[in-house]
C-alpha cells in the first residue's frame, strides 16, 4: 500500500511540474518558429491538394522522422488539427522528461521531495546561446520531443534499468537523430562493455524506425545533398539565413561561457561524485565533453571543408549538454548541500541553473535587478532543501521569473486580426491562390498565415530555414527573397504569378480597392490589377507603392506641423523607405 501511495504521489508531482512548465513558465507556443515550417508540410502530406504552389510546403526535409508519422497517425485517429495534436504530444513528452529528471535525482540519493525540487529547477529550461536551442522547447518540434526521452533514458539507466533506458533512447533517436545520436552512442558503448545484448537490440529499433519512416514517406520533391560540398553561393546564403550553424560567427563570444559552465559542472560532480550512480557519471562526463568537442569539429567540417551534411546535422547544438549537466549537477549538489545546512554553498549552486533560466538568449539580460531575483530564489530553494516541508517553494521560480523578473519566452506574434485575415483567405480565396506579404520583411506573421489559411506564400523569411537542407530550394528561395524583400508595384506582383498582396494597414494604397481589410491588414487582388511599376527608376529608389506611402506620411506630418507653408504634396525622398522597422525574430531566437 505504501508503494502504491508513493507511486501516486510521484505521478501527481510530475504532472504538477509539467503543468507549471507548460502553462506558466517557460510555457508553450505554436507557429512562432519552426512549426511554421513543419505544420504546412504536414498539411500538404495529409492533403496534397493544399499549398501546392508553396515552394516550402512541397519539400519535406531530412528532419522528418517519427515526428511526422506520429502527427499524421494521431490526426487520423483524433480528427484534431495538427496544432492540437502536436501540443498534446508536447505536454506528454515534457512529462516524460520531468519523470526522467526525478529518476536521476533519486538515483543520486536524494529524497523524493528534494528530487522534486531538482526536477522543478530543471523544468525552468534555459536558452543555449550561439547554436540557438532550448533545453525546454517552447514549440512542439522534433528536438523538443527527443530530449525528454534522453532524460528518461539517463534516469532509467541510473536505476540500472538498461532495457528501459535503451527503449527510451530508441524513441529519442526516432524523433530527432541529431539530438539523440551522442547519447545513443554513449549508451551503446556502456551496453557493449557489459554485454547487455537485449537492451542493445532495443536501442537498434531507433535506426530501424528511421529506415521504415523513410521508406513509408511520400517521395520528396527534392532530396537533401548529404554527401556534397557547399558552393560559395550556398555558403553565403546559409551564413545570411542560418548563422547559428556557423560556429565561427559566435564561438568567440559564447565559448568562454560554456567552458565556465563545464568547469562548474565538474566542480559540482566532484563534490557529490561518491553519491552518484556510475552510469549517470559516465553520461554526465561524456555528453558535455561531446558538446565542447562538437564546436571545433563543426568548424573543421563546415567552415573549412564545406561539407553540406554538417549544416544539416548542426553538431554545434550538442552544447546543450554542457548547459543541461551544469544545471543538473549544480541542482543536485545544491539540494545535498542544503540538506546538510551548508547554506552558502547551496545558494551559490542553485544560482547557476536559476541564472541560466533567466538569461533570455543573452547574459546581458542578467541585469542587477534580475540577478537580485535569482539570488532571492536561490536562498528560497536552499531553505526548501534544508526543510523539505517547505518544498512547495520550488514553484516560486515559475511565477517570479516571468512576472517579477520580467523574463520573456514568447513574443506577441498572434493577434485576432491575423487570425481573421487567415480565416478570410481560407474561406474566400481559391485553394491554389498565391499570397505575398509585401512589407513584412523578416517578421514572422506570414508563416502563421500560411499554416492557418492553408494558402501558399510566394516567399517569406521563416521558410528560408530550409536553405541548409535543400540546395534547389535555397537557390529559389534566395531569388524570390531578393526579388520581393522591398515592396513592388502591384502589376509587378502579378507578373510573378502572385494573386493577392497583403500590406500592413498603415501602408495601405490610396485609391486602390481592397479585397479585404481589418485593423492591421489590407489585401489587394492583383490578378486584374492595372497599377503599373515605374520604369527606369534608380534601383534603390522606392517604387510606386512605397512612394505613395512615403508621400502620405510626409503629408500627415506636414498637416500637423506648425509651419503651414510646407507643401502637403512633398515628394518622397529618393533613398527613404517608409516601411516600418521590423524586428529580427519573434521567438527569442535571433535570426530564426
Amino acid at each position: 500500500a505504501r508503494s502504491m501511495n508513493a507511486w501516486w504521489v510521484t505521478a501527481a508531482a510530475v504532472l504538477g511540474l509539467t503543468a507549471l512548465s507548460f502553462f506558466v513558465f517557460p510555457s508553450h507556443t505554436i507557429l512562432q518558429s519552426d512549426t511554421q515550417i513543419y505544420i504546412p508540410i504536414l498539411e500538404h502530406i495529409a492533403d496534397p491538394t493544399v499549398l501546392t504552389r508553396d515552394i516550402m510546403a512541397v519539400r519535406p526535409h531530412v528532419a522528418f522522422t517519427l515526428y511526422d508519422e506520429a502527427a499524421l497517425l494521431l490526426r487520423r485517429i483524433t480528427r484534431l488539427s495538427f496544432e492540437h495534436v502536436l501540443l498534446a504530444q508536447q505536454f506528454v513528452y515534457r512529462a516524460v522528461g520531468v519523470l526522467g529528471l526525478f529518476l536521476i535525482a533519486t538515483a543520486a540519493a536524494l529524497s523524493p521531495v528534494r528530487a522534486w525540487l531538482v526536477a522543478g529547477v530543471l523544468s525552468l529550461g534555459a536558452s543555449v546561446m550561439g547554436p540557438m536551442v532550448l533545453l525546454v522547447e517552447y514549440e512542439p518540434v522534433p528536438r523538443g520531443f527527443s530530449l525528454p526521452f534522453i532524460l528518461f533514458s539517463i534516469g532509467a539507466l541510473s536505476h540500472t534499468r538498461a532495457a528501459l533506458a535503451a527503449a527510451s533512447a530508441a524513441v529519442a533517436l526516432a524523433f530527432h537523430p541529431p539530438t539523440a545520436l551522442a547519447h545513443a552512442c554513449v549508451l551503446a558503448a556502456m551496453l557493449l562493455r557489459h554485454r547487455e545484448w537485449r537492451p542493445l537490440a532495443m536501442l537498434a529499433l531507433g535506426p530501424l524506425a528511421l529506415i521504415v519512416s523513410a521508406w513509408a514517406h511520400p517521395a520528396a520533391t527534392e532530396a537533401p545533398s548529404i554527401l556534397g560540398r557547399l558552393s560559395p553561393e550556398l555558403e553565403a546564403m546559409q551564413r545570411m539565413r542560418a548563422t547559428y550553424n556557423w560556429v565561427e560567427l559566435w564561438a568567440a563570444k559564447w565559448m568562454p561561457l560554456y567552458l565556465g559552465l563545464w568547469l562548474a559542472s565538474l566542480g559540482a560532480w566532484w563534490r557529490i561524485r561518491t553519491e552518484l550512480p556510475r552510469p549517470f557519471t559516465v553520461a554526465a562526463l561524456a555528453l558535455p565533453m561531446v558538446g565542447l568537442i562538437s564546436v571545433p569539429v563543426s568548424y573543421l567540417l563546415l567552415e573549412r571543408m564545406k561539407l553540406a551534411v554538417i549544416s544539416q546535422s548542426q553538431p554545434g547544438r550538442y552544447l546543450l549538454f554542457v548547459t543541461l549537466f551544469a544545471m543538473l549537477l549544480a541542482s543536485i549538489a545544491a539540494a545535498k548541500a542544503g540538506s546538510k545546512r551548508r547554506y552558502l554553498e547551496s545558494v551559490l549552486l542553485f544560482a547557476i541553473p536559476l541564472a541560466l533560466a533567466a538569461t533570455e538568449w543573452d547574459i546581458a539580460k542578467l541585469t542587477p535587478q534580475r540577478l537580485a531575483y535569482v539570488a532571492g530564489l536561490a536562498m528560497l530553494l536552499s531553505a526548501a532543501a534544508a526543510a523539505p516541508k517547505f518544498a512547495l517553494a520550488a514553484i516560486a521560480p515559475f511565477f517570479v521569473l516571468p512576472y517579477a523578473a520580467g523574463v520573456e519566452t514568447q513574443s506577441r506574434l498572434h493577434t485576432a486580426e491575423l487570425n481573421q485575415l487567415s480565416e478570410w483567405a481560407r474561406r474566400s480565396t481559391p485553394k491554389d491562390a498565391l499570397f505575398q506579404f509585401a512589407d513584412a520583411g523578416r517578421n514572422l506573421q506570414p508563416g502563421v498565415f500560411r499554416a492557418r489559411a492553408l494558402r501558399a506564400l510566394y516567399v517569406d523569411w521563416k521558410s528560408g530555414g530550409q536553405v541548409n537542407f535543400l540546395d534547389e530550394f535555397a537557390t529559389e528561395w534566395s531569388a524570390r527573397w531578393n526579388r520581393t524583400r522591398n515592396p513592388l508595384a502591384l502589376n509587378a506582383y502579378r507578373n510573378l504569378g502572385i494573386d493577392y498582396v497583403v500590406f500592413q494597414s498603415k501602408n495601405e494604397l490610396p485609391n486602390t480597392a481592397a479585397s479585404y481589410e481589418n485593423k492591421d491588414w489590407v489585401v489587394y487582388d492583383v490578378r486584374n490589377a492595372s497599377t503599373s511599376a515605374r520604369v527606369g527608376a534608380e534601383d534603390c529608389a522606392p517604387m510606386r507603392v512605397t512612394e505613395i506611402a512615403a508621400a502620405a506620411l510626409a503629408k500627415r506630418r506636414a498637416s500637423r506641423s506648425s509651419l503651414p507653408s510646407v507643401k502637403a504634396t512633398a515628394s518622397a525622398a529618393l533613398k527613404v523607405s517608409p516601411a516600418a522597422v521590423v524586428s529580427r525574430a519573434s521567438t527569442r531566437k535571433p535570426g530564426a
